[in-house]
């Protein structure tokens, strides 16, 4: 017996759906990337993918904004800028209020000369993207502190309003902790 690997192409508006939405979270976008962008518009596009799938990766606050560069709504059915854009509105009030508590809690751990390094969150999303809201919206954030510097972190945490948990008990990481508010 032989073994044959059938592989099926996706038709032609699902892959620029696709290709459209790399290209839209491509920063800066070049003139040879609007260029590029337009063309795949004009070839067909899925919206409501394009849509669905903007949003559900948490990008569709930097996607709005990547449009309104390419500068090419005249193709773009109505309902997706104001879509991207309700969702980014959406967004942006939560980010900030995600983005204060942030600096508020990296500020504690200044105070208390704890060293920290902020791994994801509202600041990786400003230096990478140039917005704290163009990442989507984050529901928490990942703090590094060294080991030594462990019970005190998670003490100082605790007093600003943070709660360990019961759950951290059976934790895969044996030095992660998830604290809620």
């Amino acid at each position: 017996y032989r073994m044959y690997k059938l592989i099926f192409l996706p038709d032609t508006v699902s892959c620029n759906t696709e290709i459209l939405l790399l290209k839209c979270i491509k920063k800066p976008l070049t003139k040879n990337d609007k260029r590029k962008a337009a063309k795949l518009i004009k070839e067909g596009i899925d919206w409501n993918s394009f849509l669905d799938k903007a949003c559900r990766s948490g990008v569709s606050a930097f996607i709005y904004s990547q449009l309104k560069e390419i500068n090419f709504y005249a193709a773009v059915p109505d309902t997706i800028p104001t879509s991207l854009r309700n969702a980014y509105l959406a967004g942006i009030q939560k980010t900030h209020l995600l983005h204060n508590e942030f600096i508020r809690i990296l500020k504690v751990f200044s105070d208390y000369e704890i060293p920290v390094i902020p791994l994801k969150g509202p600041l990786l999303s400003k230096r990478i993207y140039g917005d704290i809201t163009y990442r989507g919206i984050s529901t928490d954030f990942d703090l590094l502190v060294k080991e030594k510097d462990r019970n005190k972190a998670l003490k100082l945490l605790k007093q600003t309003g943070y709660t360990l948990p019961e759950s951290n008990t059976n934790r895969k990481w044996i030095n992660q902790y998830f604290l809620t508010k």
